[in-house]
């Protein structure tokens, strides 16, 4: 009955637009001092964010979408080419804005698409342009069949003073129906009880 309300209530939300600088508010249900929190995601197709705003729900953490400065192309096999070169060429592109004092938050939500076996360029910018020192990094992908790949590796090169945790990798096809592995993983983490 839980698992059909939620779905239920994560279709509603899904219809609303997601706000970039903040989801709905619920309070972690743990016995320790919550921990502030924040879900830092750039998504292209809209998969990563609908994994996002499910992270932001479950957790109460406050939610924003990276935005580049000049938005990538809408076309697949052109941003396809976009992507390849610029994963290969360890490119940051210039972001619209970054999340604000970043300092007050604890545990940081890191989503990205995994593209050509790691994050997406906007989030290597975001890891190379904030400092996460003493932050407890907490990545999540989405992919086509990759997993995961190189991006938990790129993310301890880039915030070399965070804490990085096993990630969460969900198939792209699946990221609107992953309510319970997103659930479960937040738990078996310590991230919710």
């Amino acid at each position: 009955m839980r698992t059909k309300l939620l779905c239920l209530l994560l279709s509603v939300i899904g219809l609303c637009s997601y706000s970039s600088t903040s989801a709905p508010k619920h309070p972690q249900t743990s016995n320790a001092t919550p921990r502030k929190s924040l879900v830092v995601f750039f998504s292209w197709g809209g998969n990563t964010r609908a994994v996002a705003e499910k992270i932001s729900y479950l957790t109460g953490a406050e939610g924003f979408e990276l935005k580049l400065a000049v938005p990538y192309t809408t076309d697949r096999d052109e941003i396809e080419e976009i992507a390849k070169r610029e994963v290969r060429d360890k490119y940051k592109p210039e972001l619209a804005s970054l999340p604000q004092n970043i300092e007050q938050y604890d545990v940081i939500y890191i989503g990205s698409p995994c593209w050509f076996n790691t994050l997406a360029p906007p989030v290597r910018t975001f890891l190379s342009t904030v400092d996460l020192s003493g932050k407890k990094i907490v990545p999540f992908m989405t992919h086509g069949g990759s997993r995961m790949g190189q991006s938990v590796q790129t993310i301890r090169r880039l915030a070399t003073k965070a804490n990085v945790t096993e990630g969460l990798a969900i198939r792209e096809s699946n990221a609107s129906n992953a309510d319970n592995e997103i659930l479960a993983w937040l738990k078996k983490h310590n991230l919710i009880k």
